[in-house]
């Protein structure tokens, strides 16, 4: 009789062994073949290295064989209370989750543990306290974030054809030699009334941050960001308009002497105009572009004014704003080009 001989190069001693890993409820069946060769009089070396399995985890197998015979076979049963929603519950739940309350009649802007416990109970069934509500949107993968905004009437082909057009002017400027430069630039303002932000505190205790409430005074910054080296600037102006906007380009002028100065700004009405075009056309040493329409996110000086307010306004309190521009001044200039550069090039994408 032709003996009997496995050929397919695939089926290994090791392949094997790696499917048994993948298959629910393998391993008992090993066990079995393994007590089955030891009856038949394999010595446990034999076994243990047919199998791949190590001589403590065969004794082990065998302690627990003599002590409970045929029940050491058995499925362990699980301790613990079921969940309180099936997995087709569970799998609703989180859909309905990824949708805005408002789309399945309830009449909230978002989702939050009071809002998920009553959906429970009127969907389900179940009754859930807040608290459970919140494991639950924690155990199906959700988690607190702040949101960002996004502009309604902003398209999404403008930031694509933005990245491309802006990194190839970054190549130009690269390989120019000094000859031209890349600027992005906006405007900010900044009040007496100090920004809010989270601190930390004693449990129990509930932090203050002193305020006159002075919205009506205001300081209005223009400030510009060159994203290749870290180099910035800021000016002061009394109001953000065109005259101004004007004193601003008048600024980069004397800043940057090179022969070609790309300057990149958003739609603000004061960057447009008669006024703007016919001085461009006598300064031809710089060329203005524009952002696409409702995206702030594409403009370099936007995480510039990120930062000053979480490094200098969040919780300041100020008497006069002569105060707050020279702490925002004396905490720009501390920086490194190296650290503008970090922030300003993975916020606006440009790596």
């Amino acid at each position: 009789m032709k003996a009997l001989v496995l050929t397919h190069p695939d089926v290994t001693r090791t392949n094997l062994l790696s499917v048994a890993d993948t298959i629910p409820g393998a391993w008992p069946g090993l066990k079995l073949a393994a007590f089955l060769l030891l009856l038949a009089g394999w010595k446990a070396t034999q076994g243990t290295a047919l199998l791949g399995v190590s001589r403590m985890g065969l004794w082990q197998w065998m302690t627990t064989a003599n002590r409970a015979g045929l029940a050491a076979w058995q499925p362990a049963r699980h301790l613990g209370r079921p969940p309180r929603l099936s997995t087709a519950q569970q799998q609703q739940l989180e859909l309905t989750l990824l949708q805005s309350p408002a789309q399945v009649g309830l009449p909230r802007p978002r989702w939050e543990g009071p809002l998920v416990a009553e959906y429970v109970r009127q969907t389900c069934g179940v009754k859930l306290s807040v608290r459970q509500a919140q494991r639950w949107l924690r155990r199906l993968g959700f988690v607190l974030l702040q949101p960002t905004y996004r502009y309604v009437p902003a398209k999404k082909s403008g930031p694509v054809r933005f990245t491309k057009h802006i990194k190839k002017k970054l190549r130009q400027a690269l390989a120019s030699a000094g000859r031209r430069v890349v600027l992005f630039a906006d405007e900010a303002g900044f009040t007496l009334h100090a920004k809010l932000g989270r601190v930390w505190a004693k449990r129990g205790s509930r932090p203050i941050v002193w305020t006159r409430s002075q919205h009506r005074a205001r300081l209005n910054l223009f400030g510009w960001v060159h994203p290749l080296s870290g180099e910035r600037g800021l000016m002061t102006a009394a109001h953000g308009n065109t005259a101004a906007f004007m004193q601003f380009l008048e600024q980069i002028l004397v800043a940057y002497p090179t022969p070609l100065i790309q300057l990149w700004v958003d739609n603000a009405s004061w960057h447009k105009g008669e006024v703007v075009t016919t001085w461009l056309k006598t300064h031809g040493r710089l060329k203005l572009f524009y952002h696409p329409p409702y995206h702030p996110e594409l403009n370099c000086q936007e995480p510039v004014w990120k930062r000053i307010r979480y490094e200098v306004t969040t919780g300041l309190y100020a008497t006069q704003l002569a105060a707050v521009e020279r702490s925002i001044r004396d905490t720009v200039a501390s920086w490194s080009n190296e650290k503008v550069k970090r922030f300003c090039v993975a916020k606006c994408k440009l790596n």
